[in-house]
This record gives structure tokens, C-alpha cells and sequence, in this order.
């Protein structure tokens, strides 16, 4: 059995959204702003709903979770979940009416997403709505991914107010429905293991939609994920010693079915302590975030998204590779005795244990 909430159509989402009033008001307000007649501003708006929504579908997502289960087990040695972390997670799921989740993972893989989603299906919880760049909806990964829970973004909103407006109020939609949400702080993938600053679009727009009544409260649940060693490593490579970054592409998929002939380790899937929005700015005072000039919003914004990507980096496990690696990479010489290498490890060991890091 899977609990959350009831699971409704991409176009009975749109339908629903198109048709608040609320929305028809601002969209109004909108066109006369942008000098567009209303039925051409609505015109729009559809269009870019339709672009962006995801479409998931139950029957779909069983059938994927098995895929995903059999290509896990053919290229990990394994996926280990946090299970005292995930405890905290149904914790924070029963209060999810109230305060729905928002799920914020580290990026370092394509595959992240799956990951989370196969992880939650697993544990016998509604899958999450994933923001995904628009750069993955090509045919026909991306009509898997839209029935999956995938909703597609694009890079820049700059001079497209409609399209800004409608990605707004889907995501508001999705969290007043009490779906989970899940996004990306760092906006791509981080192509050294190194977490990347925040992106704060779409955490701004969260906070947005609290500062203008859309819902009171949000709880946000910091994950990393970590690989002994991550399938892109090929292609990282060829890009941080130069090269162009390729397009993603249907043969490039194809040609991804070579992850299948090498096994990458173990995965590790770490879950920091929720952190309940309301409580956090209690901390500092700030009772209602209405009361927050723009610049008091913004530095509000920076200040919790900077707090969630430190908790995503408190959740890093340390992999055996990554010790050796450490030790190699800081050795003088190019090569090591076994028993120098065991004493380096261990060192390291003792130290990270001292720091209470997870090994």
C-alpha cells in the first residue's frame, strides 16, 4: 500500500488550476500589465501549463520502480538507505497537511532522481514531484518521466512573465494538493563531488506562495546522495579537461547502456533532520514573512537556503573510495605501500570519527 495524497491527472491539475479564481484575477492583472488581450494571456498560460506539468500515473510508476529495482541491482553493489533518517521522514509525513514536504537532495547523477523516487516507492510512499530541467524531456525519456512525476523547467524565466506565472502556480498547486516536491539547490550537477552554491528560484517561489497565503508551512527534508562512484564519470571528465558538454539526447541514452558492463560500488541514500520552515525563522524572529521588505526576503531566502544545503552536506557518507582516494591524491609520490596506505586510512578514519561523520 502506498499512503499520500490521492494522485490526479496533469490535465485535471491544469483544469483546476485554470479555473480558480484566483488565478484568472492575477492572470487579468498580468495581461493588462503585458498590454495582451485576456483570452490571448489565457492562451498562453495553457500552453506553458501543458509544457511544464507532469501527467504521473500509478500503473506506470509500479513498472518503472521494478525496471529501476533490476538496473540498481545490475550496476550497484547495493543501495543503502538511512533508515533512522527515513523513520524521521514518515515522521514528517504525518504532519504533511499541515506542512507538506519539500524535498531537497544533493545532485551529483542523473540517476538522483530515480534514486529518491525508487527509495519512496519502496517504502511505500507517494513518489515526488520532481522539478527537472527542460533539457530532459526529449522522446521518449521524458514522457516516462512526466508519468513518473517529473514536471519540466526551463533554464532562464527572463523575459517570459507568463511563463513565470503559470511555472509559479503550478508548483503552488502541487503543494497545496500535499504532494511531495522535490528540487535541486544546486540547479545541475555537481561535476566534482564538491556541493555547488544555491540556486534560489524556486525555494524564493515557496516562500512566495507562504508570504501570499497559498499555504502556511513547509518542512524541508535535506538529502544526500552519494556513489562510490558516479555513472557520468566518463563524461565528467571529458568536460572538466575541456571539453564541451554534450546535449541530452535519445542515443545518448543508448549509448548510456554501457553503465550495464561495470559495477559502480554501493549508493548511499542519507537523510538530514527535517527542517520545519516556521520553527527556523522563529529563530530569528521572523514571525510572518509578509513583514519582509524585498530585501529582508531575499536575505531571508539566501539565509534558509545556504541552512539546507549545509544539512545536505552533514548527511555526506564517507565511501572506502573516497578515503583511498584522499590518501592517493595526497601522497607525495606517485605510488604506496599497502601498509602506508592502511595507516593514511586509518588516520582519516579516527579523525572522521572524532567529527561524528558518517562512515
Amino acid at each position: 500500500a502506498i499512503s499520500g495524497p490521492r494522485v490526479k491527472s496533469g490535465s485535471q491539475l491544469q483544469r483546476e488550476i485554470l479555473e480558480r479564481k484566483k488565478f484568472r484575477s492575477q492572470l487579468e492583472a498580468l495581461s493588462r500589465e503585458e498590454g495582451l488581450a485576456p483570452e490571448v494571456a489565457t492562451q498562453k498560460a495553457t500552453r506553458y501549463l501543458k509544457e511544464i506539468a507532469a501527467n504521473m500515473n500509478f500503473e506506470v510508476l509500479l513498472i518503472f520502480s521494478r525496471m529501476l529495482g533490476f538496473f540498481f541491482r545490475r550496476i550497484f553493489n547495493g543501495v543503502e538507505v538511512d533508515q533512522v533518517g527515513m523513520r524521521r521522514v514518515k515522521e514528517a509525513a504525518r504532519l504533511s497537511r499541515s506542512a507538506p514536504l519539500i524535498l531537497v537532495p544533493s545532485h551529483k547523477s542523473h540517476i538522483d532522481y530515480l534514486v529518491v523516487s525508487w527509495v519512496f516507492m519502496n517504502y511505500e510512499f507517494i513518489p515526488p514531484h520532481i522539478a527537472a530541467g527542460r533539457n530532459m524531456s526529449f522522446f521518449p525519456v521524458g514522457t516516462l518521466f512526466r508519468r513518473s512525476g517529473a514536471f519540466f523547467l526551463r533554464r532562464s524565466f527572463a523575459g517570459l512573465p507568463f511563463y513565470k506565472f503559470a511555472f509559479k502556480n503550478y508548483l503552488w498547486k502541487l503543494v497545496r494538493e500535499g504532494y511531495p516536491v522535490e528540487f535541486f539547490m544546486e540547479g545541475g550537477r555537481s561535476r566534482t563531488g564538491k556541493l555547488l552554491p544555491p540556486k534560489m528560484g524556486i525555494l524564493s517561489m515557496l516562500l512566495e506562495g507562504i508570504r501570499d497565503g497559498e499555504f502556511k508551512d513547509l518542512q524541508f527534508i535535506p538529502i544526500n546522495i552519494s556513489y562510490e562512484r558516479v555513472l557520468e564519470t566518463g563524461s565528467y571528465r571529458h568536460e572538466l579537461t575541456g571539453g564541451q558538454k554534450e546535449v541530452e539526447s535519445f542515443a545518448g541514452v543508448v549509448k548510456a547502456g554501457r553503465v550495464f558492463r561495470a559495477r559502480h560500488g554501493r549508493a548511499y541514500v542519507n537523510f538530514s533532520e527535517p527542517v520545519r520552515l516556521s520553527e527556523y525563522l522563529e529563530r530569528f524572529e521572523i514571525n510572518d514573512l509578509k513583514t519582509l521588505d524585498a530585501d529582508g526576503f531575499r536575505a531571508a531566502t539566501r539565509r534558509i537556503s545556504y541552512h539546507l544545503m549545509r544539512q545536505i552536506h552533514e548527511a555526506t557518507v564517507v565511501a572506502p573510495s573516497a578515503l583511498v582516494g584522499a590518501v592517493l591524491l595526497s601522497h607525495h609520490r606517485r605510488g604506496i605501500s599497502g601498509p602506508r596506505l592502511r595507516e593514511l586510512v586509518g588516520f582519516l578514519v579516527s579523525l572522521l570519527n572524532r567529527r561524528k561523520a558518517r562512515l
